[in-house]
């Protein structure tokens, strides 16, 4: 039994001990993978959407990312890959002077009440606003209403509340 180990142990062949020559001319895919993203400008725009992680900004970083594209531009990248975008500053609007324009007259009042509020007299008023505990102040303000059909809805409007009970 022991021959057989020793046969066992020589037959075995050596583990490969990685030679150092040939460990520089394997491929490294990832750095040519990065190379031939960082020189491609076509694939700026598919950098950029995965960079657009922010949806609130993600249109600018597209409209500049197609920019860059359009224009030619080496876009340049971070330490995780992802394109640096550059901030294009506006200009801020002139302030506006309201008491220079002139605007068009229009009416502020746009409630209209319905002939059963209207027949209601001041004593009635108050004393629905007493039982409902409401108090209102201003000038003219309405009348309180008991109905959803007193505010003056269209009948599309009033169904769908109806429905929803």
């Amino acid at each position: 039994m022991a021959e057989i180990d020793e046969e066992m142990k020589a037959s075995k062949p050596a583990a490969a001990v990685p030679d150092d020559d040939l460990a520089c001319d394997e491929e490294d895919h990832v750095a040519d993978f990065l190379e031939a993203r960082k020189l491609k400008g076509a694939t700026a725009a598919a950098a950029a959407a995965a960079f657009a992680g922010d949806a609130d900004n993600s249109d600018d970083e597209v409209y500049a990312t197609a920019k860059a594209v359009d224009d030619g531009a080496e876009m340049q990248y971070d330490s995780d890959d992802n394109p640096i975008m550059k901030k294009k500053t506006i200009e801020s609007l002139p302030p506006l002077d309201h008491a220079e324009i002139d605007y068009e007259e229009f009416a502020k009042d746009f409630y209209e009440e319905v002939p059963e509020i209207a027949a209601k007299s001041q004593e009635q008023v108050n004393f629905m606003r007493n039982t409902l505990g409401v108090r209102v102040s201003g000038f003219d303000p309405p009348k309180p209403v008991s109905r959803f059909e007193q505010c003056g809805f269209d009948t599309r409007l009033l169904a769908v509340i109806k429905k929803q009970g």
